[in-house]
This record gives structure tokens, C-alpha cells and sequence, in this order.
């Protein structure tokens, strides 16, 4: 039954093994290429050491909880109305603010919900990242903006476009239809497998090296509408060409 409640699922054999729930499968899931899955978790531990505010802040489990409903701090409703284009624009300001203001909402009880080490890690971020930030634009501004300012907005900013992307027109209350799936190579070697993004939603804390075969073992499952080859062709098609006409 699609609309068989998610918490029914138990994660498929190439999860198990895993490093387990938490922030440590995120880092590792998200760790350079060309490394072997023991390098992929050794190197995420050693640059994610500093990311705890990225991976786990309170909109993280609400998004993969919710993952595009009324309560996803992120939904694409937020993208409001209009020609697609222009609620792609406009979507990462809202969904920016609306973390912003959802985040300052939860006040004290919001950080504790958040287990130790990380929250330690943000308190150091949150010191940290603006010392690097001054001393960075002290010694060499123009080469700051151009290398670390420019590209980190344009990433953070993308990021949450993928997003949208990925649930917009979709059915958050469903099992198998809750995400668009991207299942092209090049999308998915560029985006760590984050394109087989129902798998992702399902099982958050599965390590991406794994998501393609989990993946494959639920595709017949998934409405053939939410698998696209590429995630640009999708874009010209769905966001670009309807704004041409």
C-alpha cells in the first residue's frame, strides 16, 4: 500500500553493517570521491568535524520526516505560486528565512534537542567560521568573495533548489511517491547518489555508496513519472520551456 505509513519499512540488506544512525553516516555519505567506503567515512570525519550546524540542525530531521508536507520547514509549497521559474527563484529566500525563523522559534529547547558532540561543534562553528570569515577578507577580500563567499552562497543556494526539485508535485503522504528520483550516473556522481531520493528519505542514516542498490531493489515501486534520467533536462523542461512560452 502506498500509503502505508513509512515507519512499517525496515531498511533493506545493504544497510545493515552500516555505521548507524547519525551524524557520522552523514559525514561519511557525503565524503570525497575516488575513496573506498572506509575512506569515505575516515575522510568525512576529518572535514565534517566542524559541520555538525549543516547536517543536524533542527530542519534536518523535520525535512526527512515530513519531507515536503506542511511541516517541512522546506516544503516547495513555500516556493508559492506563479510561473515555475520564478518560484525557483524565489524559493531559497523563503525556505532560507523560514529555517531561520522556525529554528529561532524552538528558543533553548530546539538546541537541546540536538545530542552532544554536536552541539558542542556548532558552539565552536559558531565562533570559528566567523574568526576564518574576517581574517579571510582582511588578508585578501576580492580573492574571499571570489573563491569562498560567491561559491559557498551559490551551493547553499543550489542545494535548496535541488530540494525543490525533488519534491515538487510529489505526494508527502505516500511511501514510494513522497520524492522525484534523479537516477542518471553523471547527476548522481556529482550529488554523492542524493538523486535516488526516495531512498534517501527512507533511510537517512544509510551510507550513499549503498543508495543504488536500495534503490533498485525499490524502483518498481516508485511511480515512473518521479524517475528522471537528468536532473538539467528536468529543469529545461519543467521550470525553463514553460516560462519561454
Amino acid at each position: 500500500d502506498e500509503h502505508q505509513p513509512q515507519a512499517d519499512l525496515q531498511p533493506p540488506p545493504v544497510a545493515q553493517g552500516g555505521r548507524g544512525q547519525g551524524g557520522r553516516v552523514r559525514r561519511g555519505r557525503h565524503a570525497g570521491g575516488g575513496l573506498d567506503r572506509r575512506g569515505h567515512e575516515t575522510f568525512g570525519d576529518l572535514v565534517g568535524a566542524g559541520r555538525a550546524e549543516e547536517e543536524h540542525h533542527e530542519a534536518a530531521p523535520a525535512d526527512h520526516r515530513e519531507q515536503g508536507g506542511p511541516d517541512d520547514w522546506i516544503a516547495p509549497a513555500i516556493a508559492g505560486q506563479g510561473p515555475p521559474l520564478v518560484r525557483m527563484f524565489c524559493f531559497p529566500y523563503r525556505a532560507s528565512w523560514n529555517m531561520v525563523t522556525r529554528r529561532r522559534g524552538l528558543g533553548e529547547a530546539g538546541r537541546r534537542m540536538l545530542p552532544e558532540p554536536f552541539r558542542t561543534s556548532i558552539r565552536w562553528e559558531k565562533k570559528l567560521l566567523p574568526a576564518v570569515v574576517v581574517l579571510s577578507l582582511l588578508h585578501d577580500w576580492k580573492t574571499a568573495l571570489l573563491f569562498q563567499g560567491i561559491p559557498w552562497a551559490a551551493s547553499l543556494g543550489w542545494l535548496v533548489v535541488i530540494n525543490l526539485f525533488q519534491h515538487d508535485g510529489c505526494d508527502p503522504s505516500t511511501k514510494y511517491a513522497h520524492s522525484r528520483n534523479f537516477v542518471g550516473r553523471f547527476t548522481n556522481w556529482l550529488f554523492f547518489n542524493n538523486g535516488y531520493h526516495t531512498v534517501h528519505h527512507l533511510y537517512p542514516g544509510m551510507h550513499w555508496t549503498d543508495t543504488p542498490r536500495a534503490h533498485a531493489k525499490i524502483a518498481g515501486r516508485i511511480p515512473e513519472r518521479l524517475s528522471e534520467p537528468s536532473i538539467l533536462r528536468f529543469f529545461w523542461r519543467e521550470y525553463l520551456v514553460p516560462r519561454l512560452r
